[in-house]
């Protein structure tokens, strides 16, 4: 099987060579993001809490965990606190009712929207949330009902009725099977309220009066307060003739817990001070907007639902007063229920916070911004100059100021190294350019290289001149030096951290030549005589190596393909074991070559290694005197 099969398109995709784009923190750009980031959030801060302000909101608690006595707060019969479970569903505004008084401080725009607010109410708790028959709200009548345990009977005990009917339609000793079933379904909240009086411009006016076009108990609209989605396709009531055991079944409209909340058929008429309509019902059952507004759970403990809307603006100094009948029980998980009413904005109702964090966000980015400008100013970083960000606008004669470029003496992965002449001084010196990586857009030094003249610069060495901007290059201007171990034909052969040495002054050297070996000198005529000497022996090295294509200079010079010639022609008296070392040393391609560490437990260094047939002494005395010949000459 072919081992490239497999290999994804040399595409930039599936390579992932695409290319990228990773912003440079320098101070600059730190500086003005945060500064931009300051002056739009405190704008927009600023018109959130304007606008936050001008929402005009009165809240008021009638019952649960620390309510307190109240001028806007009238009992009747033993008011609206229900201090435990048995007080609660009785839908007698006469026993457990209230009225309650909002005073219009402000003139509220239409529309006004009434809310009830629930605190200590965790609709967001796991089990609750999934205790629903989606399907069942949907209208099939034989969905099943275990994605609602807990809550699927009612247990003995409980009867049912038709609606507002005052005469049982069932006894209490059945096990009703209920639908819709689930904990959200069956925990519906069930307080009602109506408005009662408004004092506008003096003039009181009761429930059955008219005020602007309305008879006063209905001035809140109760339609359209569930969301368009939800009415249109999440609830729809069961056909009662596709339900195969009636008799046993309780119908949202049935149970005495909601049967004056959901009315029993569309059109039905409200009791007075009895039922949450105020006029012929709309809807039933789960189509009914109070049920479906509760059915969407809240996301937090403390959570307000639509309740109604008031279509008439409120003009300053109106008092507007609600009768409340108390029917859902708060005391048993010490929460709290509150009547809201209040004005919404462009973006919503009354949220202070919003605004206020954008404020503070802003003023923290704005500080930050000054910080960093006064650091920058003050001590800034070399590193964090912007000459290391070169665009394409730069040129050439940034360095072709200072230094002439005579020749180019080296060439590798990160750039080049060219001799050059200091202009001013006339001294020769090293230039090393570093290639920088170009998007297109915008050339970037990468990090290794900047880890090179960072090391550099803290070792403060008088041989690193400086560092000069050059097109899509950094030039690092270094002391020239005219030859190198290699051309002496030297191999030092143990170069570490530890055998490079600094002096007092930062001075570099370097150390340690015991394990040093001393050659001959190449077989080549020349450089490049000598590179077609090593493919003659190692092969074709584009069918070995296929990344070779991505060097630098590789297209410059072109190969003849020649085979592999086996090393142990070449070394017929070495070792089996010294010519399989070196042929895997040898690999062309490095992603294949043998490492070091591999290389170490190789069976030939167990074997004994073999000495060099160089004496590094007698080489030296032959160096000195081929350098005094030269010198005479």
């Amino acid at each position: 099987m072919d081992e490239k099969s497999r290999k994804p398109e040399d595409t930039p995709f599936k390579q992932q060579k695409l290319k990228a784009w990773q912003p440079i923190l320098t101070p600059n750009w730190v500086i003005g993001t945060f500064a931009v980031v300051g002056l739009i959030f405190i704008p927009i801060g600023i018109v959130l809490h304007t606008e936050s302000d001008n929402v005009v909101e009165y809240s008021i608690q009638y019952d649960g965990e620390g309510v307190t006595e109240s001028s806007n707060i009238v009992d009747i019969g033993d008011g609206c606190y229900l201090s435990d479970e048995d007080e609660g569903d009785t839908f007698d505004v006469d026993t457990h009712g209230c009225r309650i008084t909002f005073k219009i401080e402000k003139e509220m725009k239409a529309p006004v929207y009434l809310y009830y607010q629930l605190d200590n109410f965790y609709q967001n708790h796991r089990r609750y949330v999934q205790s629903r028959s989606d399907a069942q709200l949907r209208g099939d009548a034989t969905a099943s009902t275990s994605d609602c345990s807990p809550l699927t009977t009612t247990g003995t005990g409980i009867s049912k009725y038709n609606s507002t009917e005052e005469t049982a339609i069932g006894g209490n000793d059945t096990d009703y099977t209920l639908m819709p079933c689930g904990l959200i379904a069956n925990s519906l909240f069930n307080d009602i309220f109506w408005v009662n009086k408004l004092v506008a411009d003096g003039t009181t006016y009761y429930q059955n009066d008219t005020y602007e076009g309305k008879t006063l108990v209905n001035l809140v609209d109760q339609t359209g307060i569930a969301w368009k989605s939800d009415v249109e396709t999440k609830f729809k009531n069961i056909d009662l003739a596709d339900l195969s055991d009636a008799d046993n079944t309780m119908l949202l409209w049935q149970n005495p817990r909601y049967r004056y909340i959901i009315p029993m058929y569309e059109g039905q008429e409200p009791i007075a001070n009895k039922t949450a309509w105020t006029t012929a019902a709309p809807a039933y059952g789960v189509q009914d907007e109070h049920f479906i507004v509760w059915m969407r759970t809240a996301g937090l403990p403390s959570f307000r639902k639509l309740y109604g809307r008031i279509d008439t603006d409120l003009a300053e100094g109106t008092e507007l007063e609600f009768l409340v009948s108390s029917n859902f029980v708060v005391s048993t998980f010490e929460g709290k229920k509150s009547i809201v009413i209040s004005t919404t904005s462009w973006f919503g109702g009354r949220n202070p916070f919003l605004g206020i964090a954008y404020i503070i966000v802003g003023a923290l980015c704005m500080v930050l911004a000054i910080l960093f400008f006064a650091k920058h100013k003050l001590s800034p970083r070399k590193l964090g100059d912007t000459r290391y960000l070169l665009t394409r606008h730069f040129h050439f004669k940034m360095l072709a100021s200072r230094y002439e470029l005579l020749e180019k003496i080296g060439n590798g992965a990160f750039g080049e190294v060219h001799r050059a002449k200091d202009l001013v001084s006339g001294e020769i010196r090293a230039i090393k350019r570093l290639r920088v990586n170009d998007d297109g857009h915008l050339a970037v030094v990468p990090a290794a290289q900047f880890q090179e003249i960072e090391t550099m610069r803290q070792l403060q060495h008088p041989n690193l001149m400086d560092v000069v901007p050059d097109g899509s290059y950094i030039a690092l201007v270094l002391e020239y030096m005219p030859t190198d171990l290699l051309s002496h034909n030297i191999l030092h052969r143990d170069i570490k951290p530890g055998n490079l040495l600094l002096s007092a002054d930062g001075v570099l050297k370097l150390s340690d030549f015991g394990l040093a070996t001393v050659f001959v000198g190449q077989e080549g005529q020349n450089d490049l005589d000598q590179i077609f000497r090593v493919i003659q022996v190692l092969g074709d090295i584009e069918k070995q190596w296929p990344g070779v294509r991505e060097l630098p200079d590789f297209n410059k010079v072109s190969f003849p393909s020649y085979e592999p010639m086996p090393l142990n022609k070449l070394f017929p008296d070495a070792k089996a074991s010294a010519v399989d070392l070196l042929s895997k040393l040898l690999v062309l391609d490095p992603s294949k070559r043998l490492s070091a560490r591999k290389a170490l437990v190789h069976d030939f260094f167990f074997e004994g290694p073999v000495r060099s047939r160089f004496s590094f002494q007698a080489y030296m005395k032959q160096r000195k005197a081929e350098d005094l010949h030269e010198a005479e000459d």
